[in-house]
């Protein structure tokens, strides 16, 4: 009898599946949970990563978004439930911190139970730090938050002797409009002083609802508008380097001679440029036409554009934990 002897093939044909149904969003929220912790701000682009080179299990975009969310929710607790304790954090903030500012305001009081709509907080050493130790200019800005539920944060922003940024105070309110811009500068106004806006400097990037309000409560406030800003619409319509450099030039120099002849520059370019930035009082962008008692030459709002950087993370988070920083 004859027996065939056959030999083991032994190289591996399957291919490789790096996708796994068991890896679902509830275990990488447990599993990654101090890593979300430590890296709120990173892109979920490199979590994916992160699972891949741990685990060899390539996740969706979908996946790893729903388990920062249920990591998130271990972390900080239920959004909707911190609204339920801003009257605590106000009542904290005046007990802990005597001479503080901590406003809540709701709507539906005579319908239980009421809504959270804004909240104002402005700390003592804030108003102590501003009036006492920085030029009496503010940047006023505002950014959304990015949570589970929708709003906006309106901060008021400094700039102390050595030209760092001083945070003044902050509020949280449900839009930025004239009417929810009025009632923060109404109560900054209050803390800080300056009746009226007189002797105060505003920089602002011109939004909405902004201008009329800044009208409205300091009237005699000097109004600067954010240069940058005037800039890129302005580049939009007349864009090319001798529209750069003349609109620049006027905008830096401190000589009015400078201003119109650069002026005139722009004018030669085209009449509508002209018309365009004619149309904008150079009190509000040049600096030759700045008033002095802000001792300060500021053009661009970059106070405000800084200290939302600066809170982007906080800005994900329940209100409470965003309030904190």
């Amino acid at each position: 009898m004859t027996m065939q002897i056959k030999t083991l093939d032994l190289e591996h044909t399957c291919g490789h599946v790096d996708a796994n149904s068991k890896v679902s969003s509830e275990w990488l929220a447990e599993k990654y949970i101090n890593y979300f912790r430590d890296d709120q701000g990173e892109r979920l682009k490199k979590f994916i990563h992160k699972v891949f080179t741990d685990t060899g299990v390539t996740i969706g975009y979908h996946r790893a978004w729903f388990a920062r969310v249920r990591a998130k929710l271990s972390i900080y607790g239920d959004a909707s439930d911190q609204y339920k304790r801003v009257y605590d954090y106000a009542s904290a903030i005046l007990k802990y911190n005597p001479g503080s500012s901590a406003l809540v305001s709701v709507t539906g009081a005579q319908n239980p139970p009421p809504t959270f709509q804004r909240m104002y907080v402005c700390m003592e050493a804030c108003k102590v730090g501003f009036t006492e130790g920085c030029r009496p200019l503010i940047g006023i800005d505002g950014c959304h938050l990015k949570g589970a539920y929708p709003g906006m944060i309106l901060a008021a922003v400094a700039k102390d002797g050595n030209n760092n940024i001083f945070p003044v105070a902050w509020a949280v309110v449900e839009v930025e409009d004239k009417q929810s811009w009025r009632w923060f500068l109404e109560l900054l106004i209050n803390d800080i002083g300056f009746h009226n806006g007189e002797g105060l400097t505003v920089m602002s990037d011109r939004q909405k609802g902004l201008i009329d309000a800044v009208e409205t409560v300091c009237p005699k406030a000097e109004v600067r508008f954010c240069v940058r800003h005037i800039w890129a619409n302005f580049k939009l319509q007349f864009s090319g380097t001798a529209f750069k450099e003349s609109f620049w030039r006027a905008v830096r120099t401190s000589s009015r001679f400078t201003f119109i002849a650069e002026m005139a520059a722009i004018k030669f370019l085209s009449q509508d440029a002209y018309n365009y930035l004619a149309a904008i009082p150079p009190k509000y962008w040049a600096r030759h036409a700045f008033l002095t008692r802000s001792k300060s030459n500021l053009l661009l709002n970059n106070l405000c554009e800084t200290f939302n950087s600066v809170i982007k993370e906080a800005r994900d988070k329940p209100i409470i934990h965003a309030l904190n920083g």
